[in-house]
């Protein structure tokens, strides 16, 4: 594959809004591509992105997706075996995480487990040396880089990225992998399976992998406690803390305010269409915590159910999103993500 097809990827990748695990500065991405010092498990991993969303349609699309994925974790392999630890390969293995999280021939919960095993290993390893401001140059690439390339020249000496720009970038990984953890978790408990034991499926423990700056009043970076992928993500590790650990009283009453605030915050973000998907998905995954928690009334539930068949009528136009419908789907969804039973209309 030359150049210009995997310039034609990259592009594809950052520029479609629908790809919510995207978490690459665009500017830093293709300097580095430029000047040749993108590593070639990010390539890798992002080619098995797209191939798969292009192509996945059919088994051949499917295998060659897989290679390319498989490929990029070996290069990660290596990569760490030889004690390189550019925070690039943690960037490379959550692409991973999520690629198996994509409904390819292959997938399974052990692909699934073995991918956050790895991006545990990554992150740990690597996400310091940006936070620490050690920004040394990357590795030469070892993907084949034509002498002419499509914007001049490759520069002597890389850019150093200001830190701030990577924090933020590190901040977008650890909204990424939240909500990667919370459907691993919720796929495993669907399979009767116990959560995985490892810090990159529970989202309370992210501070070990992504070392973030707080500000003053708690929130991560300054309006970051605004954004709806922050807001995403502290809902889903409210969840995690609600249904995953033994609450005391206190612990549970803490938790419940900080759900609400939540609840609060999203209400008050602008109402787009890009964002709303960020808006609806936190409050599913807060109703879904307070009704593990005792927390909802009758009115609020047939309330949500409603809202919910508001928000999905208006997206799909589909008459399967009926009231009775979505309120079957969303008893299904509760039953699997708080191990709730029984959920009786108007209880």
């Amino acid at each position: 594959m030359g150049e210009p097809t995997i310039l034609k990827h990259c592009k594809a990748f950052l520029e479609n809004r629908n790809l919510w695990f995207n978490f690459f500065h665009q500017g830093l991405f293709f300097e580095a591509f430029f000047s040749r010092q993108l590593g070639p498990h990010v390539i890798l991993a992002i080619l098995a992105h797209t191939t798969f969303i292009q192509d996945g349609r059919t088994r051949v699309g499917q295998l060659r997706a897989l290679h390319y994925a498989e490929q990029a974790s070996k290069a990660i392999d290596q990569y760490l075996m030889e004690g390189y630890r550019d925070p690039a390969l943690a960037q490379a293995a959550l692409l991973l995480v999520a690629f198996e999280f994509q409904p390819h021939a292959h997938q399974n919960l052990a692909r699934a487990a073995a991918a956050m095993g790895l991006m545990d290993t990554c992150a740990k390893a690597c996400i310091t040396i940006w936070e620490a401001g050690d920004l040394a140059r990357p590795r030469q690439s070892a993907i084949h880089w034509p002498l002419e390339l499509e914007r001049g020249q490759s520069t002597e000496q890389g850019t150093v990225a200001p830190l701030s720009i990577r924090q933020q970038e590190i901040l977008r990984m650890r909204w990424t992998l939240s909500q990667l953890a919370a459907d691993a978790c919720v796929w495993r408990r669907m399979m009767g399976q116990p959560p995985l034991d490892m810090i990159s499926a529970d989202p309370t423990k992210f501070d070990v992998l992504f070392p973030v700056k707080k500000q003053d009043d708690g929130s991560e970076t300054i309006l970051c406690s605004k954004s709806p992928w922050s807001l995403y993500h502290q809902a889903i590790s409210l969840w995690y803390k609600g249904t995953n650990q033994q609450l005391s009283a206190e612990s549970r009453r803490n938790v419940l305010r900080e759900l609400h605030a939540v609840q609060n915050r999203a209400e008050l973000l602008p109402h787009n269409p890009y964002l709303q998907a960020h808006i609806w998905k936190t409050n599913d995954w807060v109703v879904a915590t307070r009704g593990h928690l005792g927390d909802l009334s009758s009115l609020e539930i047939r309330d949500w159910f409603r809202y919910q068949e508001a928000v999905l009528t208006a997206a799909h136009a589909s008459p399967a999103a009926t009231l009775e419908y979505q309120y079957e789907t969303l008893r299904r969804t509760l039953d699997a993500r708080v191990g709730v039973t029984k959920v009786a209309r108007g209880a």
